[in-house]
């Protein structure tokens, strides 16, 4: 649940604290005060666009938290996706620029807005007018509908979407083998060439680099041989070469019997030894390696146009004999498929209706479940919203079949609606009444509840065209709903504000520097009936508004207590 919420430097709010409880908290306040802003702000820290004067005038930063206390599996397996320490709390914020820019972290780690949606959604339901143009849109209505089922269309989409671009792949490679004689014949043509190409050149793996090594070593012959001439001359043609030998000879011999009487001397002695040996191994192994360095002109040319040749496969086939290879063998694969043309064709058709047919085998198990399903559905959202004042509703889903399968099936799916008895079922689009529209949303929204563990639940203003009894039966849902979640809800109805087992008050004030500010503060129990007052009288509270404000909260508090 949604545990506190600091907004700083946004529209009229200077800064802002707010510390949420469980249960139905609602907040009121007179029309302009402030309430847009706070569900705005909401919005924003999870991940949504904001409009250019979101930030506070004259300042350069703005700033959003919101603190989650959660401790479902699903949220921690979410964050560890993220390479996020996952905690029973989720901190989300938000730090906003002038230019435009945002930060988002989740727990001190900056995410990118797609990660914090992505949280957000496991977090927080958030309903606003906005989604009752949503709910208004039939193609949002097969997701609710497969929403409601859960796992028991998951898989089969899955399997649905693997199938669908395997068949998509097919038809693709299909196009591309229906050309023309004429074009395809361009095609063998140019595809054998390259072909032939590569294969000439009989390409070795590593050849590149020992011929790189090669055209170095032969380029320098001349450079070689005059620093081993030099190095011999040091080491072997100068006079002192014979005295150093003699010396080594006989520093050995001073050694060889000096370990006679010391055992510690062993290794001492194998080592001067090693140097006897190894300068007699030099002495050879230059000789012979100087002997061996000659320069061939043609040898030279013949590794400078293999090299040429290979840099030349490389810049059409690839940046590595690998590449030149592996693309040689897609070359061979592609010609032999459009030679045996006719055969690869019939092959991929054959496929195509194969993959087709498992498709529809997915759709039609897809629409049973979902017909099964969208029957009980109706009959939930029908009862639900006889409950909340529209006794003679008829609430159904009507199924209709596209000529394609797409991703979700060939179902085309629509939520219908009878409000009134004797009038004929239509379109959920087709109803004119605000207020009925929210309570179908209400009915939806408490169902769904049912169906997942999101922890807090917003509403802002749902209670838009309703009053009087209607408006206690949606109050009435809504403490059912706060049972098992926290329940926001921003209202202008007194039935509602009075369900409130926290009630926070919205208001916009004008400070000693003649600054317009919005605050947000917790009513006290005292304090309510004469928020209540304003919400049943307006502006003016007279002392039977007020008398009846605190009976309005005195019969909230005992239905409450008898729903508890």
């Amino acid at each position: 649940m949604l545990t506190y919420l600091h907004v700083k430097n946004i529209g009229l709010i200077d800064e802002m604290e707010i510390d949420f409880e469980k249960g139905l908290s609602v907040m009121t306040g007179e029309t302009g005060a402030g309430k847009s802003m706070i569900i705005g702000s909401i919005n924003a820290v999870l991940g949504s666009k904001i409009p250019k004067d979101f930030i506070r005038r004259g300042e350069e930063q703005a700033l959003i938290e919101a603190v989650f206390s959660c401790r479902l599996n699903e949220v921690k397996d979410c964050l560890n996706d993220m390479d996020i320490e996952a905690e029973d709390q989720v901190i989300l914020s938000r730090k906003i620029s002038q230019n435009g820019r945002s930060i988002f972290k989740i727990n001190g780690e900056t995410v990118t807005a797609l990660d914090v949606k992505k949280i957000s959604k496991l977090l927080i339901d958030l309903h606003s007018q906005h989604e009752h143009q949503s709910l208004l849109e039939a193609k949002n209505h097969i997701n609710l509908l497969d929403r409601y089922i859960g796992s028991g269309v998951l898989s089969l989409k899955k399997q649905l979407e693997i199938k669908h671009k395997e068949y998509n792949a097919l038809r693709k490679e299909i196009e591309e083998y229906s050309q023309d004689d004429e074009t395809r014949k361009r095609e063998i043509s140019f595809l054998e060439y390259e072909i032939n190409e590569i294969e000439a050149a009989s390409l070795r793996e590593g050849e590149d680099t020992a011929l790189e090594q090669a055209y170095k070593k032969q380029s320098n012959i001349r450079n070689i041989q005059e620093l081993l001439a030099n190095a011999w001359d040091l080491l072997f043609e100068n006079a002192s070469y014979s005295s150093k030998i003699s010396q080594i000879e006989k520093a050995s011999e001073f050694i060889f019997k000096a370990k006679q009487l010391d055992d510690d001397l062993d290794e001492k002695f194998r080592l001067i030894e090693q140097i006897e040996y190894m300068m007699t191994d030099l002495r050879r192994d230059l000789e012979k390696y100087t002997n061996q360095l000659v320069f061939d002109e043609e040898e030279l040319e013949y590794t400078r146009k293999r090299i040429d040749l290979i840099n030349s496969l490389k810049m059409k086939h690839g940046n590595s004999i690998e590449a030149i290879m592996n693309t040689l063998d897609a070359k061979i694969d592609k010609l032999e498929k459009l030679v045996n043309h006719e055969e690869r064709l019939n092959a991929l058709e054959k496929q195509k209706s194969q993959i087709y047919s498992e498709m529809k085998q997915i759709a039609e198990k897809l629409s049973d479940i979902r017909k099964i399903n969208a029957e009980k559905l109706s009959d939930k959202i029908t009862e639900t919203i006889k409950e909340l004042n529209l006794q003679n509703s008829i609430f159904d889903i009507s199924f209709k079949k596209k000529e394609e399968i797409a991703l979700n099936g060939w179902d085309e799916i629509e939520f219908m609606i009878s409000t009134n008895k004797g009038e004929e079922i239509k379109p959920l689009v087709m109803i004119a009444s605000g207020g009925e529209l929210s309570r179908i949303m209400l009915s939806i929204k408490t169902i769904f509840a049912d169906c997942d563990e999101i922890g807090t639940m917003i509403f802002d203003e749902i209670d838009t065209g309703i009053s009087g009894r209607t408006a206690q039966r949606v109050a009435e849902k809504m403490i059912v709903l706060s049972k098992e979640r926290q329940i926001i809800c921003i209202t202008h109805l007194p039935q509602i504000a009075a369900m409130a087992d926290w009630h926070y008050l919205i208001e916009k004030n004008v400070n000693n520097e003649d600054i317009t500010l919005t605050t947000m503060k917790k009513l006290k129990e005292e304090d309510i009936p004469k928020e209540l007052s304003r919400l049943i009288g307006g502006a003016k509270i007279t002392e039977a508004t007020y008398l009846s404000a605190v009976e309005m909260k005195k019969m909230a508090n005992e239905i409450k207590n008898t729903m508890k």
